[in-house]
């Protein structure tokens, strides 16, 4: 397997990990809570897409100007009616809620969908384009939505009312509430926004891989290294994170047995927490 297609690939699916990584790490970023229902979501984001794809022959890309609206009043749900009430509580208990949320979520797949693996036939799946190496138009156009998706964010972070009340929050709460920022609505929009990211990952990752209500699960934990790895408030770390671990899924495949291909997320996690549980970018970095 040649260099060139080996780093190709490795670009590719960093684009995809930062899209799948952005929902976690913004809702943790701002409001100091794990979300454990991120893997559901994603699992969701797909299955949405799939039906709309079976059922009206909606091309998953279109499907997400319909889904990700509604993952976002899903989102601002659940922080209202959930995660809101237990926000003064011991961290665990937001793990084991968001965590209960997740099981919820999967269950309520299995009685819709069952527990089958199911794909797309997209046309225009097989087709490969030219960019050093062949490589198949899906996955091209997921790296263009995840440019994409990550300019808008960071643009809206950096240079919007709202998003700057994100950046405020994720810093000092208290100060907020001082300064007139509306923070239970700010928490609100932060969980949406992060629940529609996770959707939207979802969507893209279901164009490259069959997938099952029990989908999600590897992607959460992929979703925890990069955040780790690139600093649990940092943006900028998602993006560097995740062409960290794709640079050493893509390359380890040289040195390592592909079924053991995914226990490298997991090693490389633990070794973060070990070595610099700070992440790459510390705890100086924002959202």
């Amino acid at each position: 397997m040649s260099i060139d297609y080996l780093l190709v690939n490795a670009i590719l699916f960093g684009a995809l990990y930062a899209s799948i990584a952005y929902g976690l790490s913004i809702i943790y970023g701002v409001m100091k809570v794990v979300n454990l229902a991120h893997g559901g979501t994603l699992m969701l984001g797909a299955y949405v897409a799939y039906t709309l794809f079976t059922w009206k022959h909606v091309d998953p890309i279109l499907s997400i100007i319909i889904a990700l609206p509604v993952f976002f009043v899903l989102g601002m749900l659940i922080q209202r009616y959930l995660v809101d009430k237990i926000m003064n509580a011991p961290q665990i208990a937001s793990l084991l809620l968001l965590f209960g949320v997740w099981l919820l979520m999967k269950n309520v797949a299995y009685l819709i969908w069952s527990g089958d693996e199911v794909g797309y036939n997209l046309g225009y799946a097989l087709k490969t384009v030219k960019v050093f190496v062949p490589v198949s138009i899906p996955r091209v156009i997921i790296f263009v939505i995840s440019i994409v998706t990550t300019v808008l964010l960071l643009m809206f972070l950096k240079r919007t009312y709202l998003g700057k009340a994100m950046r405020a929050l994720s810093q000092n709460r208290d100060a907020c509430s001082l300064v007139g920022i509306p923070v239970n609505r700010v928490a609100q929009i932060t969980f949406g926004l992060g629940t529609a990211l996770a959707a939207l990952g979802g969507i893209l990752a279901s164009m490259i891989y069959s997938f099952s209500p029990e989908f999600g699960g590897n992607f959460l934990l992929k979703s925890f290294c990069i955040i780790v790895l690139g600093g649990m408030e940092s943006t900028l770390g998602v993006i560097v994170g995740s062409i960290v671990l794709s640079l050493i899924e893509s390359f380890s495949i040289l040195v390592i047995p592909i079924d053991l291909q995914e226990m490298i997320s997991f090693v490389l996690l633990v070794l973060i927490l070990v070595i610099k549980p700070t992440g790459i970018f510390g705890k100086r970095a924002t959202i």
